[in-house]
């Protein structure tokens, strides 16, 4: 197996773990990917091998392929709320 496809494996398992962790504990975050700096904020509602579905604050729901996921980034419920974020 190549090395770039064991780290590209590795960092696929990585990001779903995360998103599943997120996803589980029902914690706001931020989904970065790799298109032009896109970023959005919500809720992962699923997570894969594939992709992460997604719903964003204004409770449209998008599908990112997990090889455009960049990064994910919690945002504690405190400062979500105090921000006007909303509870999903």
């Amino acid at each position: 197996m190549e090395v770039t496809k064991q780290y590209d494996d590795a960092e696929r398992r990585f990001l779903r773990n995360q998103a599943l962790e997120l996803k589980n504990n029902k914690q706001p975050c931020e989904l970065h990917t790799r298109t032009q700096g896109s970023l959005y904020r919500g809720r992962v509602l699923e997570a894969d091998e594939g992709g992460i579905v997604f719903q964003q604050e204004d409770g449209r729901h998008i599908v990112v392929p997990i090889s455009l996921v960049e990064k994910f980034i919690g945002i504690p419920f405190a400062w979500s709320q105090k921000t006007g974020g909303t509870a999903y």
